[in-house]
């Protein structure tokens, strides 16, 4: 191949890309949607919902709970989970 004919292809490929941008440019107005109207990834920390949270509470209880029984008695631990409810709720 020669340059021309490579030069030739490339601004064929650029119009068919010119093109297809406007395309797609027609079709995003056309929906009332625009690149400001995208919302932006959110990044870092993923929050969660109160219901999640509640789940993840309940089984980290369960986890140490189970901890705790192979350490000492099971009773030991229901009695200082019994005080630290009533302090809360005082």
């Amino acid at each position: 191949m020669d340059l021309s004919t490579i030069l030739r292809d490339l601004k064929a490929q650029r119009e068919k890309l010119v093109e297809t941008i406007a395309t797609m440019e027609a079709i995003m107005h056309a929906d009332g949607t625009s690149l400001s109207n995208v919302p932006a990834k959110r990044r870092g920390r993923k929050f969660m919902g109160e219901e999640e949270r509640r789940e993840v509470s309940k089984r980290m209880h369960r986890y140490w709970e189970s901890r705790h029984k192979a350490t000492t008695g099971a009773n030991d631990y229901r009695h200082v989970l019994e005080l630290n409810a009533s302090q809360r709720h005082r």
